[in-house]
């Protein structure tokens, strides 16, 4: 065998280089060089999808049936968005001949976050859809200037926007740049919330400066309590107090102020990401005299539910010792954020008994998430494993669940339940599982008795759209319907429209009429014409009848209508 120039060079040369190199160019190229660099480069053995991947170990990887076929829809579009994020325009290209699912506005969403303007520019090309709007206001967030300049030339009217997306993560230098092109006093005044919002003091402090230098810090004074409600959240205490103190000298204003806003301003010192948080809810509540208010806790309920709050159980701590009522909120986030510490002080504290939620809704609320280890903490504290959870475990494709019901380590009532679930109702159980498009988990149905298969399970699976997953489902007998057609060609999965062709999926007279419409939804002229190219039976009077059907309930295309249309003079 020759020897390479790499087999001569010493193994410190070698790593070395591999400094030099993104994680991404060692695992899919270096590794791959000889013996020495596979086992002396380990740090290199993930590939980030979103970071920059040669070019060909994409394609080796996705040009390889085995690996795109076993993909669903929803995996399907992440790969083009990931690949977006990641600016490398071949394998954009790639992947979108590959995966056969459309372009969609999350897609340039990722690249304008990203700061990839050739790619933003490439999908416009391809007529990628897209909210210019949001993208602007992403580029900014992230701090990429060059997007957002590039944008604000084309939409002007988005320079508020981009201005307070910009200053809510505190990217100084691109809040001065727009500044100096003109924002508007209210746009400054604006962007001047978000940043204290986001904790940012300097700046905040700088956009209240240019609205003083503009004269206009007396208008803003009328508004200037409004201003510490974001600053509670955002400011750490000592910028708070300067800044309280700054806007409400007198003890009369701080007076007047602690009637209006003192209760809000508390909560909002709760909900604050701050380390501080209730140094600086106690020195609000001595301030204004104002106690938190369960009246004005709602919004704080609704972040601590949809965001990871640091030190949660700190904050439910205070609120408990206020007597304040719980409900349910807090089991929805201890399970949402799988926060553990959490969920056992709201067990050991007896407030399950108390929770507008029963203990079965949060056991299928773990499993609907995959979460073993609040399941076992549920489990522990008398939670029943019900046949709730393991078909909502099925219908999410959490295999792992079910697996660790039917492991050595679980109780007998576990793998009882989980028994009975199988056999109580397999039929419904496999479409659950099936609309999960998880082969893996079908494939465990499979080995324990679930195999009576129907169309209803493989129109699911087509709506999952893993294309492996319908050929091994085919393989074992599966019934197929034209619905499945209907079903893939509504979400533009061009992909599975192709395997169900493979797999010799009838249609009927009535599939390309209702591709054209019905009950509110209709396939694009992409679609349609594959259908047509495909052999579908057409009837072109009744697709036209259909279309004027569509043209009323307001769901009209023109390029449909003008297609059809010349079909019939032919």
């Amino acid at each position: 065998m020759a020897t390479s120039l790499w087999d001569t060079l010493l193994p410190e040369l070698v790593v070395h280089i591999a400094s030099f190199l993104s994680a991404n160019e060692v695992a899919c190229s270096l590794r791959l060089v000889n013996k020495f660099t596979s086992e002396h480069c380990q740090g290199g053995k993930l590939v980030w999808l979103s970071q920059s991947v040669p070019h060909h170990a994409f394609v080796k990887r996705w040009g390889d049936e085995r690996y795109a076929g076993g993909l669903t829809f929803e995996e399907r579009k992440e790969l083009l968005c990931l690949t977006a994020r990641s600016g490398v325009i071949a394998n954009l290209e790639f992947a979108v001949a590959v995966v056969g699912c459309p372009l969609t506005s999350q897609v340039y969403m990722a690249a304008a976050e990203s700061g990839h303007r050739d790619v933003c520019i490439w999908l416009e090309d391809r007529g990628c859809p897209r909210d210019e709007k949001a993208a602007v206001k992403a580029a900014a967030r992230a701090g990429h200037a060059e997007i957002v300049r590039w944008k604000l030339l084309q939409f002007p009217s988005f320079s508020g926007s981009a201005l307070d997306a910009a200053a809510g993560d505190g990217h100084r230098a691109l809040c001065e740049e727009m500044v100096a092109a003109g924002a508007s006093p209210g746009d400054i005044q604006s962007a001047a919330f978000e940043a204290a919002e986001g904790g940012h003091v300097e700046l905040t402090e700088w956009l209240l400066g240019l609205l003083k230098e503009r004269n206009l810090g007396q208008r803003f004074d009328r508004e200037s309590d409004r201003l510490l409600l974001p600053a509670a959240h955002g400011f750490e205490l000592p910028a708070l107090q300067r800044l309280y103190h700054s806007r409400l000298g007198s003890r009369a204003a701080q007076k007047k102020f602690g009637t209006r806003h003192g209760p809000s301003m508390v909560a909002a010192a709760l909900a604050s990401a701050t380390p501080d948080w209730r140094a600086k809810l106690e020195w609000l509540e001595a301030e204004t005299g104002c106690r938190l208010d369960e009246e004005d806790m709602e919004s704080f309920w609704v972040d601590f539910v949809n965001s990871a709050m640091p030190d949660a159980l700190g904050r439910v701590t205070l609120l408990r010792e206020r007597g304040m009522l719980l409900e349910g909120w807090c089991f929805h986030s201890a399970i949402n954020h799988s926060n553990l510490p959490l969920l056992q002080y709201l067990i050991s504290e007896g407030m399950l008994a108390a929770s507008d939620i029963g203990i079965v809704d949060l056991m299928e609320m773990a499993s609907e998430k995959g979460d073993l280890a609040v399941l076992a903490e549920l489990l522990a504290a008398g939670g029943p494993i019900g046949p709730g959870v393991v078909r909502t475990a099925a219908e999410d494709g959490h295999l792992h669940v079910l697996l660790w019901m039917a492991g050595p380590e679980a109780s007998p009532d576990t793998t009882e339940a989980l028994q009975e679930a199988l056999l109580e109702d397999p039929n419904w159980l496999t479409w659950r599982a099936a609309a999960s498009g998880s082969l893996e988990l079908m494939e465990w149905l499979w080995e324990r008795g679930c195999r009576q298969f129907d169309e209803k399970a493989f129109t699911a699976a087509v709506g999952a759209g893993n294309a492996a997953l319908l050929e091994w489902m085919v393989a074992r007998g599966c019934p197929m319907s034209s619905e499945a057609y209907l079903v893939a060609g509504r979400q533009y999965d061009m992909a599975t429209l192709r395997c169900l062709r493979r797999l010799g999926c009838p249609w009927d007279p009535d599939t390309f009429i209702r591709a054209v419409y019905d009950n509110d939804t209709s396939c694009r002229l992409e679609v349609l014409r594959w259908l047509e190219a495909e052999g579908c039976p057409v009837d072109w009077h009744a697709a036209w009848a259909r279309l004027q059907s569509r043209i009323v309930n307001r769901n009209t295309l023109s390029d449909v209508s003008e297609w059809v249309k010349g079909h019939l003079k032919a």
